[in-house]
């Protein structure tokens, strides 16, 4: 007697099987595994960004501690400093009776001897020459003084900017050295005008000097 005939699941009515790929949106699967994963993937994120903030800071301070300054006393400001202050202690030994005469960038004595008025004469020395020097030498010291002042009052670098807080003390210092040397050479400008005293133009020249040490005494406190 024959049975049934087999059944082919496949034509039997009803739903057909779920294929997870084909579902629209995220499954129940796919919603698991993303749960799981967000909050590592967000602490990876934070970790890769604070690491290259952090790399990104080191590079950024590096440069702005290594890069010159907007207005840096450069080389040529310095070999011109060291001559200044050569010359003011030169003239700070200045005394009456002694005459100043030029060699290039520097200022040397003549101490009274016999035929220094010959030798002066024909190596064309003359106190002319030694006003002139005078007054052009103080306009450079006026001028490294504003320079000075200038990297002091506007570029005091922060705590963390060690290198550039050498360089700013060495730039306090060499104000103060300036300021010093400047008010040590005075007595010497004074001798000068002693010596010459007959003669009003030289003296004059000297006075010019000599009365810009009331603001030279404003920035001598101002460095104290």
């Amino acid at each position: 007697m024959p049975g049934p005939s087999p059944v082919n699941i496949s034509t039997v009515p009803g739903p057909s099987p779920v294929n997870i790929s084909t579902v629209p949106g995220n499954s129940g699967l796919e919603q698991f595994e993303l749960h799981f994963t967000t909050p590592f993937t967000i602490l990876y994120i934070l970790h890769i960004y604070i690491n290259n903030y952090m790399k990104f800071k080191i590079i950024f301070l590096y440069i702005i501690e290594m890069s010159p300054t907007p207005h840096p006393f450069t080389k040529e400001n310095n070999v011109k400093y060291d001559t200044i202050i050569k010359n003011l202690g030169t003239i700070r030994t200045i005394a009456i009776s002694d005459k100043l005469y030029i060699t290039g960038d520097t200022v040397y004595i003549h101490h009274p001897r016999t035929l220094l008025g010959i030798i002066r004469w024909w190596y064309k020395y003359n106190r002319i020459d030694s006003a002139k020097f005078l007054i052009e030498m103080f306009n450079d010291v006026d001028s490294l003084l504003s320079i000075l002042t200038f990297i002091i009052d506007n570029q005091k670098p922060k705590k963390k900017q060690k290198r550039r807080r050498k360089k700013y003390k060495s730039i306090i210092n060499k104000k103060t050295l300036l300021i010093n040397s400047i008010h040590n050479a005075k007595k010497g400008l004074e001798n000068l005008i002693l010596t010459y005293s007959g003669d009003e133009d030289f003296c004059n020249s000297i006075n010019t000097i000599l009365d810009k040490y009331n603001q030279y005494s404003e920035d001598k406190i101002k460095t104290q």
